[in-house]
């Protein structure tokens, strides 16, 4: 009986950690503040819903958001401080390369 209680807590337990690994939607950093975790686990998540999907304009922006927001919220001394410029100007250059003329590339 134990072990179908224990059995029936991993698949619960599993289910939760699934759901934790997906792309959410990234907020306005004035609405909403993460962790800086949040933003760097976003980051992978929403590249590969890029991966799928290189015309999603609504993952290019989360994307956009995350990376953003991932230096906002690190440390000015951080690797990911450092090389921020660089970074932002290649995201944003993906997104008029893939997305042209939409609302999300000009927002960004």
């Amino acid at each position: 009986m134990n072990l179908k209680y224990l059995c029936s807590a991993l698949i619960i337990l599993a289910g939760h950690t699934a759901g934790a690994q997906q792309a959410e939607q990234i907020y306005s950093h004035a609405q909403v503040v993460k962790p800086n975790e949040f933003y760097i686990r976003q980051i992978a998540l929403w590249k590969k819903e890029l991966d799928k999907d290189k015309t999603n304009a609504n993952a290019w922006l989360n994307y956009y958001r995350a990376n953003r927001y991932a230096h906002i919220t690190s440390g000015h001394d951080s690797m990911y401080a450092r090389n921020r410029f660089e970074r932002m100007q290649g995201v944003v250059a993906e997104i008029e390369k893939n997305i042209p003329g939409t609302y999300e590339m000009h927002f960004v």
